[in-house]
């Protein structure tokens, strides 16, 4: 009976099984055969644990599941037959009485299935409690034959006894008693507590006694069980039920009197009744409950006609099934029977009849329930758990939905059901096209094929609105006249269609929407609909749960391709499975089982970790980190890792999957770029470069597991020098050095071992003899075709380096050699800033912006700022000339041609004061761009003061430091000059104070020195700043005035001059006064030279002192000829 071909050993694991226990949501365990023995369970899931009262799966792992069986029950175990192939559906359904921890008990429904792979032979065994089920079955078939005995005038002790009969047999309890008491009309109280319920003249309270209570008299029933686990919540629900039933029983039969019985028993019961006459098979009579049922308003309807009429079943077979009832002879026999409702719809029915005298004859009396919903629950249920284990069992999507469509159309009677699976195009795809009527099924598959369901005339279909908004769609009438399929729903009588979508997460396509069309409107009822709405919701779990079970085929794949390792371990570290990467990177093929993890993974984990890979994974826990690896030629590797731990159906971890990614390549680039960063950081601060070469020999013997290395350089003599060295020992190191001056000089690279030594009796062949070194290799600095040096490794086994290692120790000299050319650089850059910032002269460097870079301690000083306050800043000498860069700016127009200027420049200091520098001001270009201006400065503020002090003495009058006669000259040579080439005219105006000698005479020469300054300011503040004045000497004064008018609008001007240089001077209290008078000579029209000027303006100034003095006059030829006439006296 069991499978033989399992040893009492341990087994693998059964992936299939593993998930299946996983996923499954009922309550479910695995069945396995040792030899001949009774079977063991190898397996549960936490609903079947839990159904048993169970917290802990080693409580029933490897115990006979002949021990969970209850020994009342008398039902034999049969197990399907194993050779029924394993794509069967149907699995054996058998019901049996199981044990719970605390020796409770229940009913259930064991549906068991044989599952083979991987060789072994597995029962699958899904378990449903149904003992409510039952327990309400079993009650209402009780209550139903207490009505029927009291309505054949069965006497009250023969109606406990049948009670008790029932009840003993269908329910685990030892004693079943009743008591019959006559009293008064009283309430009638039982033991214990419970929820009350009043009714007629007693109270009942339901618990471990139950009371039914008659008018005038009490009837207690007393139940004594064995465990409190037997009086389950819901067996006290149903003796609830019961006792109502009861109740009612014995208060109709109280009522019922003669002439009365038929009419009072129709009107009071709770199901439909109608009575039938065996001999005609005609109705007889019915309540109203039946005519409701039947969907007429009341029996006159139904009486008279045939029963045949509304059930679905021949004549032949109505008799026999009706025969049934009549051979029970007292008591009611039960059956399911298919009724047809007034509106054509269908409905399924639970019958129970019995035999009553009716008139001087018997009668048919069938208590009729509907039990469409329950059944239509049950189909659809089960079409989920066989859809399941479609899934676990890989079956094909489509073949999926044709077998929902076939089970559909077989368990009910629909015209015509389809599935529509849409695509992202528009197109739609029918699957299991299932009509009643073959012949039109080439129509209705043409006609579906030729619509889209985003756009009309698809769109406006049930199925094609159902899969847009994602909502079930009910359709009839009208509707399915504008119907893309009205044609064919004309064809087939089709009254209404059904289209519900199985939807996906939201913003996705439906995975598709099941359609139903029938003939009969009512036969798609509201109730069905939403049944139907449930089933949708199955199926998309059920088709989540197929692409798990398609992702766990896909990541199968994918960690067996892949390039990372990947390999499963037990936790004692044994290896169970690897990919093809795992032995590629180990460098092995042997069989798993001779390979162990602490062999490949020796080492600890990354650095600040002490623990082993085989540590890791005993200690069943997730884990990150780096482990360095041993591969079977001895090179290590360097791989990241993560174990991710693996639970099996209980929750137990008992495996764990390593992902592992070699990562030696990339941490040596890695840390060969930290190195070079580091480098140049060094650099940067200006380290030595023996420090730089020491940190290179160490990170290198570190990183390629050389037992030294060696590095040397060229010197200034163009030989080789040790340099650094990194050894795994001092002495090692300390004899590297004089090995140093050994090597290459011609910057070559090449290779000595101890097997092929080039020069047998050299220090290095001694120095490495010695030291027992097998492999020696040296690679030069080179760049750009010139030697630098070499870096040399030695190595205590002969290929200890891979090629890959190779390569990178290529690039790491290559690279080093760069560093050495900018370590050379930047010891140039150091020299050259340092000669920079110590020279006199300020230098300065600014972006293409003017904004100061870099500057130099003299700048510092010369200004008075700090680094900080100058650096990002504008200097003054640009600042000045960077907010207006005019083209004709002789400066910008300088460097901005890239052209070097060279000037004096007025600067300032942090205290606003002013200074002279001579400055050099060069741009540096790069890429015909301007990115840089440097500016080099000296400061020649006192050598201009100088300068100046002594022109200011030479061109200036000391007394009002107004210009002298030579100063005046040159300035009016030079105006001469520039306007003889504009063609603009100059006025000379020769003024002399009348009666200055008399100020002097009597006031002293401190008042004429004052009153003279004082003439020199006023005649400053009437000219205008362009004109000049000068003091030729005593109290002569000249004043040239730029681009004058004619002379009638110059006019005015001199009347006003003359005003404000007559007005006395305040001295002392006293009021120093004296006129002037003005001679004016124009250019060019009186002269054209600065002697003729000044000549004509005092010819001129003599007329007005001629005229009476204090007054001005205009040159002219007469004046020259009056001169003339006049003798040297005059």
């Amino acid at each position: 009976m069991f499978p033989d071909d399992l040893s009492p050993e341990r087994k693998p694991h059964n992936q299939l099984v593993d998930f299946l226990l996983g996923v499954l949501p009922d309550p479910a365990f695995v069945l396995e055969t040792q030899g001949k023995g009774a079977p063991t369970i190898s397996g549960a899931n936490p609903a079947f644990l839990h159904l048993m009262g169970l917290r802990e799966k080693d409580r029933i792992l490897g115990q006979s599941f002949l021990e969970y069986l209850d020994p009342s029950d008398k039902t034999s175990l049969i197990f399907p037959d194993k050779t029924v192939s394993v794509d069967s559906t149907e699995p054996l359904i058998q019901e049996h009485v199981l044990l719970k921890t605390g020796q409770g008990r229940f009913l259930s429904e064991l549906r068991m299935k044989w599952l083979f792979e991987g060789g072994q032979s597995l029962l699958l065994v899904m378990v449903r409690d149904i003992t409510e089920v039952k327990q309400h079955e079993a009650f209402e078939d009780i209550a139903r034959e207490i009505e029927d005995s009291l309505e054949n005038g069965v006497h009250l002790e023969s109606l406990t006894s049948c009670v008790i009969r029932n009840i003993s047999e269908t329910f685990p309890f030892p004693e079943v008693s009743f008591s019959h008491e006559k009293s008064g009309m009283r309430p009638v109280r039982s033991v214990g507590s419970g929820t009350p319920f009043e009714h007629l003249y007693r109270r009942v309270f339901i618990l471990r006694e139950k009371e039914f209570a008659k008018e005038g008299e009490s009837i207690t029933m007393e139940i004594r069980f064995r465990n409190p686990g037997d009086l389950t919540p819901s067996l006290l629900s149903c003796l609830d039920l019961f006792s109502g039933k009861m109740e009612k029983a014995l208060e109709r039969s109280s009522q019922l009197q003669p002439g009365a019985e038929k009419d009072a028993l129709f009107e009071l019961a709770p199901d439909g009744i109608c009575l039938i006459d065996f001999d005609s098979l005609k109705i007889i009579g019915t309540n109203p409950v039946f005519c409701r049922l039947m969907g007429f308003p009341d029996q006159s309807f139904l009486v008279g006609s045939s029963i045949l009429d509304w059930w679905e079943l021949s004549e032949v077979a109505a008799r026999e099934t009706l025969g049934k009832v009549i051979d029970a002879k007292g008591s009611s026999f039960s059956f399911e029977q298919h009724h047809v409702r007034m509106d054509g719809s269908h409905i399924l029915t639970s019958i129970s009849g019995s035999c009553i005298p009716y008139g001087e004859s018997m009668a048919l009396m069938l208590h009729v329930r509907d039990i469409t919903a329950e059944h239509e629950a049950e189909i659809l249920n089960r079409l989920s758990v066989e859809l399941d284990q479609k899934i676990l069992r890989g079956a094909p999507i489509m073949d999926l939905l044709e077998f929902i469509v076939r089970r559909i159309s077989l368990e009910f009677s629909f015209q015509i059901i389809f599935f529509t699976i849409p695509s992202p195009q528009g197109k739609i795809a029918f699957v299991g096209i299932d009509p009643a009527f073959p012949k039109y099924s080439p129509l209705l598959d043409k006609v579906l094929s030729m619509n889209r369901w985003d756009m009309s005339p698809g769109s406006d279909s049930s199925f094609g609105r159902a899969i847009r908004t994602g909502l079930p769609q009910f359709a009839t009438g009208e509707d399915l006249d504008h119907s893309p399929i009205g044609e064919i729903c004309n064809a087939f009588g089709i009254a209404s269609v059904f289209s519900v979508p199985v939807t996906r997460d939201a913003g996705q396509l439906p995975w598709g929407a099941l359609t139903i069309a029938d003939q009969n409107f009512n036969d798609l009822s509201e109730r069905l609909r939403s049944r139907l709405i449930e089933l949708s919701e199955r199926i998309r779990i059920a088709f989540i749960r197929h692409e798990e079970m398609d992702l766990v085929r896909v990541l199968k794949l994918a960690m067996e391709s892949s390039r990372n390792i990947e390999f499963i371990a037990l936790k004692d570290g044994t290896i169970e499975w690897a990919n093809a990467s795992f032995f590629k990177t180990v460098g092995s093929d042997a069989p798993l089982s001779g390979m162990e993890l602490s062999a490949i993974f020796p080492e600890p984990a990354s650095k600040g970790q002490k623990i082993t890979l085989t540590e890791v994974i005993s200690l069943s826990a997730s884990f990150t980190g780096e482990f360095m690896g041993i591969n079977k030629t001895g090179h290590p590797f360097l791989v990241e890792t993560m174990v991710v731990p693996l639970k099996d159906r209980f929750g137990v971890v008992d495996r764990l999957l390593v992902q592992q990614k070699d990562i030696t390549q990339e941490r040596e680039i890695e840390l060969i770029d930290r190195l070079m960063s580091q480098l140049d950081e060094m650099i940067l601060l200006g380290k030595p470069f023996s420090m730089l070469a020491s940190l290179v020999a160490t990170k290198a013997r570190e990183l390629f597991y050389a037992e030294a290395v060696a590095i040397g350089v060229v010197g200034l003599d163009g030989n080789v020098h040790a340099r650094a060295q990194s050894a795994s020992s001092p002495l090692l190191e300390e004899e590297l050095r004089e090995w140093g001056n050994h090597q290459n000089p011609d910057g070559t690279e090449w290779k000595m071992t101890s097997e092929s030594l080039l020069q047998p009796f050299s220090p290095l062949s001694r120095w490495m003899n010695e030291n027992q070194i097998q492999e020696f290799r040296c690679f030069p600095l080179t760049e750009n075709n010139r030697n630098n040096g070499y870096i040399a490794f030695f190595f205590k086994k002969i290929g200890a380096l891979e090629p890959s290692s190779l390569d990178r120790i290529e690039k790491l000299a290559r690279r080093f050699s760069l560093v050495c050319e900018r370590y050379q650089q930047e010891e140039q850059r150091r020299l050259h800033e340092t000669a920079m910032s110590t020279v006199a002269n300020g230098i300065l460097i600014t972006g293409s912006d003017c904004r100061i870079q870099w500057i130099n301690d003299a700048f510092l000083q010369m200004s008075g700022y700090r680094r900080d306050e100058l650096i990002g800043q504008i200097p003054f000498i640009l600042r000045h000339f960077s907010g207006e860069r005019s083209p004709t700016d002789e400066f910008w127009k300088t460097i901005l041609s890239g052209e070097t200027f060279e000037g004096f420049l007025e600067d300032q200091k942090k205290d606003g004061s002013g200074y002279t520098v001579e400055a050099t001001v060069t741009p540096i270009r790069m890429n015909d761009e301007i990115k840089n201006f440097v500016v080099i400065q000296k400061d020649q503020t006192q050598r201009i003061q100088q300068e100046r002090e002594i022109w200011r003495l030479a061109h200036t009058d000391q007394l009002t430091g107004l210009l002298n006669r030579q100063a005046f000259m040159e300035r009016i040579k030079l105006e001469i000059s520039h306007f003889a080439r504009s063609g603009d005219q100059l006025a000379l105006l020769f003024l002399d104070l009348d009666g200055f000698k008399k100020i002097n005479d009597t006031w002293g020469h401190g008042a004429g020195d004052f009153f003279l300054k004082t003439i020199g300011e006023r005649i400053l503040s009437g000219i205008r700043s362009s004109d000049v004045v000068a003091r030729l000497g005593g109290d002569e004064f000249v004043v040239l005035l730029k681009i004058v008018p004619d002379q009638a609008s110059l006019a005015p001007f001199l009347d006003t001059f003359v005003g404000a240089l007559s007005v006395p001077v305040h001295y002392e209290d006293n009021n120093l006064r004296a006129t002037v008078s003005i001679g004016v000579s124009r250019f060019p029209k009186d002269a054209g030279s600065a002697e003729d000027m000044i000549q004509k303006a005092d010819m001129a100034m003599y007329c007005s002192k001629g005229n009476g003095k204090n007054t001005w006059c205009f040159y002219q030829e007469n004046l020259e000829k009056e001169r003339e006439s006049k003798s040297p006296d005059q």
